[in-house]
């Protein structure tokens, strides 16, 4: 295969279709499985990403790049254990490329150990690659992570409904006596069948607003959302600080409703008004806002600091959608796609088609429907999308 076909591509959806009609002529040139594959893995089409490297690996034996991403699905799959050992074989398989590469395995290796329970092995991982690279920010929060140094409340500590860190924020509590850490698990287990008067116990041994922001955001994960913003509130009662405020402006919004949602507002404005930099703020006023002026100004602070972040483009595309202002959207969702990643763009090739549609260039938007299919065969609403303008 010719370097120049892949070269000359404009993005990395022609790259992929070039391609993907080079591997039906029977070429197998390691680079054909190297874009077909990383291009669906991107698109979070994990099945079909695997299986394209798998061949590859039968073809281009221990190539490290196939054994790195192989890897990297696996995990993005949730299969752990598997994951573990992919990890491994792909460490053992370095070629002295980039040494980022070798990095980013044995930090995700780290966390892997973390997930499956041998925190001994995590945490021995952890040292190891801290020691190696003293300086790198993504190895020092991968120590931090595995050390269990959490960062509670704050828009870099994901806490999910199903408490997939029960076991890490029960492990941060027992070796360190983090005493967020002992309140979130107490409350954890509370409101998993123990009595009321048990939760009140707790209560009593914190502060009152520490226990009801903590007893709120747990209510939030659980989708109990009056009884979250009856917390929360108690929280910013006595303290108006921006983590409250957002955490209360979530649980707002979450709720779906108008006027929650114009008070949701209001407090990501109070909070920027306190400081204009927050990153967090910045793209939910970007969701939440009505007014496009504003969000624009949002997104454009969001892109200044984090150039690739795509979702607030996104919400803006659709905001200006909603308003009819279809040029300014189908430019939202072009510039979206560009800068999108780990993410299958299929949805967005749907946003431009329909934009194209409103601004009558029919044709294009057969073209970005078509394209919307290919990216994601199973969009059933691309698929009727384009039947309606065939």
């Amino acid at each position: 295969m010719k370097n120049d076909k892949i070269d000359n591509c404009k993005d990395d959806y022609e790259k992929f279709l070039i391609c993907k009609e080079a591997y039906k002529s029977g070429d197998r040139d390691y680079r054909l499985f190297n874009t077909i594959g990383k291009t669906l893995y991107n698109w979070a089409r994990y099945d079909e990403a695997l299986k394209v490297f798998k061949i590859g690996l039968w073809y281009h034996r221990n190539y490290f790049y196939f054994l790195y991403y192989k890897s990297e699905i696996l995990n993005s799959m949730k299969l752990t254990k598997k994951a573990i050992r992919a990890y491994k074989r792909a460490i053992k398989a370095y070629d002295n490329s980039e040494e980022k590469w070798l990095l980013k395995l044995k930090c995700n290796l780290a966390t892997n150990y973390f997930a499956i329970g041998k925190i001994k092995k995590a945490i021995e991982l952890a040292d190891q690659i801290s020691n190696d690279y003293p300086d790198d920010k993504i190895s020092k929060d991968i120590h931090d992570e595995c050390k269990g140094r959490i960062s509670f409340g704050t828009d870099n500590f994901d806490f999910t409904a199903n408490y997939r860190y029960a076991s890490w924020i029960e492990y941060e509590a027992r070796e360190f006596n983090n005493k967020t850490a002992k309140l979130y698990l107490r409350v954890i287990n509370c409101l998993n069948g123990a009595k009321i008067g048990k939760l009140e116990e707790v209560e009593s041994e914190y502060d009152r607003e520490t226990f009801c922001r903590v007893l709120g955001a747990t209510h939030c994960e659980l989708e109990n959302y009056e009884l979250a913003e009856k917390f929360i509130r108690k929280a910013v009662s006595e303290n108006r600080s921006n983590e409250n405020l957002s955490l209360l402006a979530d649980c707002l919004w979450l709720k779906k409703d108008i006027s929650a949602n114009n008070e949701a507002e209001q407090l990501y404005l109070e909070i920027l008004n306190k400081d204009p930099d927050n990153y967090y703020a910045l793209g939910r006023m970007s969701l939440v806002t009505t007014d496009c002026e504003m969000a624009q100004k949002c997104v454009d602070q969001v892109l200044k600091n984090r150039p690739n972040n795509f979702l607030p483009v996104i919400w803006l595309g659709d905001l200006y959608f909603s308003k009819n202002m279809f040029e300014d959207a189908l430019r939202c969702n072009l510039r979206a796609r560009c800068i999108c990643w780990m993410f299958n763009p299929s949805d967005i090739s749907l946003s431009i088609a329909k934009c194209y549609k409103m601004l009558n260039n029919i044709e294009q938007a057969k073209n970005e429907a078509e394209r919307a299919l290919i990216e994601n065969p199973k969009n059933d609403e691309a698929k009727a999308f384009l039947a309606q303008l065939n």
